[in-house]
């Protein structure tokens, strides 16, 4: 009996397949969204880093997507970083336009939860060209202001998603300007922010778009000293772990304080302080600072440009140089940085 029952089916079966079409019976299984790659357990900051990753993850996203984007930024190639993490790379794939890949990228995204992290961005990039859905909610929360400031007056959240679009949406530029604003509590600061940001986007054409966004947060240091102190954290080379005592300590040789060096000390301490909570310094541990690379070279280029006659570095910090830079390029500098080279001659 069952076996007359199988026979049918299998009839049945062969029917359906010759009179049917089943060329896309079923997609392609996605790459796994999320790489896992063996890395050293003393990473310094990775533990931080990845108990604010964690806590995304339990707040608010279910999955989180990493991507590094190189300084020299192509739009197709962040397509493809995504697009492979989609299972969406193929022959029809790479003969696709940037437009139609935006299509694909969307009709995806838009169905899912998830965190797009873009870092080393020293241009802007256009999300809606990209493909990826803009984020539904309201974008004065990116710039870390916190909800006491958002809410103290009602034109506030407005003013803060212009500051936002004055930032071009650098995650960097939101994160040190929304520190700057943190305690400004009235419309006409937030207007005032506005056309400052404004204004320094003019004022240096054909410089990196990220450059004047975040002088405004160096601009917005209490003092000339506090901004000085900052300059000097990019005689450093990049990516350099900054022991905070020995930093304090070329301070107070450049005339931290004069007269006393205990007080002097922590003086010093309280300088650095700022510079983190400004989002201009990352704290290592208790004992380390670092200077994010983009931030260092805003740096620079405060020191060796803008105010060149105040300042004016000389920095080859960490550039592998044999031999020392040409002594008339020293003629006039104030600050000199040779350091972690290998020059064996002076």
């Amino acid at each position: 009996m069952f076996g007359k029952e199988v026979v049918r089916k299998l009839q049945i079966v062969i029917t359906l397949k010759s009179e049917g079409d089943f060329r896309d019976v079923a997609e392609r299984e996605p790459e796994d969204p999320i790489d896992e790659i063996p890395i050293e357990p003393s990473i310094v900051g990775q533990k931080a880093m990845f108990q604010r990753v964690w806590r995304c993850l339990r707040e608010k996203v279910g999955i989180i997507g990493l991507y590094v984007v190189c300084k020299d930024l192509k739009l197709e190639k962040v397509q493809d970083d995504i697009g492979r993490k989609m299972g969406l790379i193929g022959d029809s794939w790479n003969n696709k336009s940037i437009e139609d890949k935006a299509q694909d990228i969307f009709k995806v995204l838009r169905k899912k939860k998830f965190v797009l992290l873009l870092d080393d961005i020293r241009e802007a990039i256009d999300l809606n060209k990209v493909g990826v859905p803009l984020p539904s909610s309201n974008i004065a929360s990116k710039l870390k202001v916190g909800e006491d400031t958002i809410n103290s007056h009602p034109d506030i959240p407005d003013l803060a998603k212009i500051v936002s679009k004055e930032c071009a949406d650098f995650p960097l530029a939101l994160i040190t300007v929304g520190r700057a604003m943190a305690c400004k509590n009235t419309p006409e600061e937030w207007n005032d922010a506005i056309e400052v940001l404004k204004r320094s986007a003019s004022q240096f054409p054909g410089m990196d778009e990220v450059y004047p966004r975040l002088k405004f947060s160096y601009d917005r240091l209490l003092s000339d000293r506090i901004r000085s102190c900052f300059l000097y954290c990019s005689l450093y080379p990049e990516d350099y772990k900054i022991c905070k005592k020995d930093l304090i300590d070329c301070w107070i040789g450049e005339g931290l304080d004069e007269c006393d060096r205990n007080r002097a000390r922590n003086r010093g301490y309280t300088i650095v302080g700022d510079l983190i909570r400004a989002c201009l310094l990352e704290e290592e541990d208790d004992d380390s600072v670092k200077m994010h690379d983009v931030i260092r070279d805003m740096a620079l280029w405060i020191a060796c440009g803008i105010e060149k006659e105040k300042e004016n570095f000389l920095v080859h910090a960490g550039a592998g140089l044999l031999e020392s830079p040409n002594v008339r390029k020293w003629e006039g500098m104030r600050r000199i940085s040779p350091m972690e080279n290998k020059i064996w001659n002076l």
